[in-house]
């Protein structure tokens, strides 16, 4: 991914933290403006973490986009500002979104299935718990709006998914399933390291190999406490 990229995607990750906070809900001189509104909008209940967990049924901020329907079905590019955008770009962000003559807006009750179900983005080994509901079969091709054609997808994987070849379908128990560039299905987890006959001796092997020496006492705490 090229670095002016990884800045934008690191930008609107701050900015959906921020307004999974309710910081622009927060004005000074309001009556919401007390630190006891503050660390509620920071999540300072919960787990611990400090973490804002996204509402499901929250409505999303907006950003108002003019894109010919012939270009959500791969016929052309939108005009922007005087800037082209993609066919794949637009239907990317038409993904989780309101266009005319249909409506792609995620209603709160889907959405809140598929975060009981995804959990935040489901490209394997991701989890990003900021996203957006990419159709699988898309809106302009006459997929519909429902679990079974939706899966979260953190901005980088919703692009990839569109933009860069990955691909995903749904399997028999209606859990999205991810296939690479060259149509290799991605595990859901890394297979686990191969190990000799005596796992002991080769995880010994293998730390020393990074300059850790385990002995008797690695697992104990030896900090000296003066009186």
């Amino acid at each position: 991914m090229k670095p002016d990229q990884r800045r934008a995607d690191a930008l609107r990750l701050i900015l959906d933290r921020a307004m999974a906070a309710g910081f622009a809900d927060v004005r000074p001189g309001s009556e919401t403006d007390s630190a006891e509104s503050v660390a509620g909008a920071t999540g300072s209940t919960g787990a611990g973490c400090g973490c804002v967990p996204p509402a499901p049924s929250a409505e999303r901020y907006m950003v108002m986009v003019n894109v010919p329907i012939e270009t959500l079905t791969g016929k052309g590019v939108a005009d922007v500002n005087g800037r082209a955008i993609p066919s794949e770009t637009a239907r990317r962000l038409a993904c989780d979104a309101s266009v005319v003559r249909r409506t792609r807006t995620i209603p709160p009750a889907i959405r809140r299935a598929l975060w009981a179900r995804d959990g935040g983005c489901a490209f394997p080994g991701c989890g990003l718990r900021y996203v957006s509901a990419h159709h699988i079969l898309h809106g302009a091709d006459g997929g519909p709006t429902s679990l079974d054609n939706l899966v979260l997808l953190c901005p980088s994987h919703h692009r990839g998914v569109h933009e860069t070849g990955f691909r995903v379908k749904m399997d028999r128990d209606r859990l999205p399933r991810f296939f690479n560039r060259a149509g290799v299905r991605i595990p859901n987890q890394a297979p686990p390291p191969a190990l000799g006959p005596d796992p002991v001796a080769e995880t010994l092997r293998t730390h020393r190999l990074r300059g850790v020496d385990p002995d008797d006492w690695t697992g104990i705490c030896r900090r000296q406490v003066s009186d």
